[in-house]
């Protein structure tokens, strides 16, 4: 999947804001998120990407058109997924 440079700041943003949460959380809180939590958070933001950038399908509950236009939001929350992943679990181990 090829992201266009606006979309791949809106990940980058989306990271930091995401990063910054974390460290607030440790500093703040002191409560240090599992990686399972990180990771669930990870994928919320990924879903709201893939259905901002892919629109929400419409049709039939059977109909190929719906199943394609899941299937596009799906491939395009694993994409940001993982960079997002990748952007922000690397800050915090670093801490």
């Amino acid at each position: 999947m090829d992201f266009g440079n606006d979309t791949l700041v809106l990940i980058g943003a989306a990271a930091s804001i995401v990063v910054q949460a974390l460290r607030l959380l440790a500093a703040r809180f002191g409560y240090t998120p599992t990686d399972e939590i990180v990771a669930g958070v990870l994928l919320a933001v990924a879903a709201v990407f893939g259905v901002v950038l892919e629109g929400i399908p419409v049709g039939d509950i059977f109909s190929p058109e719906l199943f394609q236009g899941f299937i596009a939001i799906f491939g395009t929350s694993v994409a940001v997924y993982m960079l997002l992943l990748k952007k922000v679990l690397r800050p915090v181990e670093e801490e």
